[in-house]
């Protein structure tokens, strides 16, 4: 967890930022107010309550936080607190995600044996190495390019350097010419305060499908559990089945719907995964996605 100064919090109170709905650029009203408490690193300090405004796009469907300066993860020194996160990361080889198991059973029964893979904001996770350490897959070609702010002497031909926030640093030819058959974005939307090097990577990368995963502020667990879909620290976009959809539709991906089993019948996560697949939304979404 950053940890952020008294002094840190201050300027981030007396900052003015407004944006703008991330899907259609439109100026959305202010729904409502969220405050996160930042802890100090100095005690004396306390804890500080931060005032971020809460927006909802009528047209779009989706709620998102004006930025706090200097606590997303957003700002230069921020993305190099980032870096030496994710250095320290694979440093340690951490394969994959927990959730990577039941992604790699889709995309088998997708692809059957060949699958090249553009995992944008891939982090220190691989989702080839999952496959790679399941001896029911390993024979199997699949193939993986990473995209993420990696330092630069993990870069290779299979981890390459892309800022999803600077479409600028983003090399579409190099990710064009690996011609993947799916692009994952795994827990990614949620954290980008704008879209335009996402929304440059999906409409120019000739990918077939594209697999999207996003917390969800419908989600049923947090209406048994009354809790609202608030964590501005991190998350600034709150998405719903329906805005994420919106989104896909803006870049020509229609909704795929995928009915598969769980790996294990008694694990609620293997369900909801499952369950999102054709469309029933219990916790977070889980979508495909297919090229029209």
């Amino acid at each position: 967890m950053v940890i952020f100064t008294k002094n840190d919090l201050m300027k981030v109170v007396n900052s003015d930022i407004f944006r703008k709905c991330p899907i259609c650029n439109s100026s959305s009203p202010i729904k409502g107010y969220s405050f996160d408490i930042f802890e100090s690193n100095n005690h004396k300090d306390g804890r500080v309550k931060v005032k971020c405004s809460k927006r909802e796009c009528k047209k779009c469907d989706i709620e998102y936080f004006d930025l706090i300066k200097g606590v997303n993860n957003f700002g230069k020194a921020a993305v190099n607190y980032y870096m030496k996160d994710l250095e320290s990361r694979l440093s340690k080889n951490r394969k994959y995600k927990r959730r990577h198991f039941m992604l790699d059973k889709l995309l088998i029964k997708l692809f059957n044996d060949k699958i090249r893979i553009l995992s944008l904001g891939a982090g220190s996770s691989s989702i080839e190495s999952r496959f790679k350490s399941n001896k029911k897959y390993k024979n199997k070609f699949i193939q993986e390019m990473r995209l993420d702010v990696y330092p630069k002497k993990y870069l290779s031909e299979k981890l390459v350097f892309g800022n999803l926030l600077e479409k600028k640093s983003i090399e579409i030819e190099n990710l064009k010419e690996f011609k993947p058959h799916i692009i994952v974005i795994d827990n990614v939307l949620e954290h980008v305060p704008n879209f335009e090097a996402l929304s440059e990577i999906l409409s120019y990368v000739n990918a077939d499908y594209c697999y999207v995963s996003v917390p969800n502020r419908n989600s049923i667990l947090n209406l048994l559990k009354k809790k609202e879909f608030d964590w501005p620290v991190q998350h600034v976009n709150n998405f719903n089945n329906n805005s994420l959809g919106l989104f896909m539709k803006g870049h020509n991906f229609r909704k795929f719907l995928f009915p598969m089993l769980p790996l294990n019948i008694l694990k609620l996560r293997d369900w909801v995964f499952v369950a999102s697949l054709i469309g029933l939304n219990i916790g977070g979404i889980y979508s495909l996605y297919k090229r029209k």
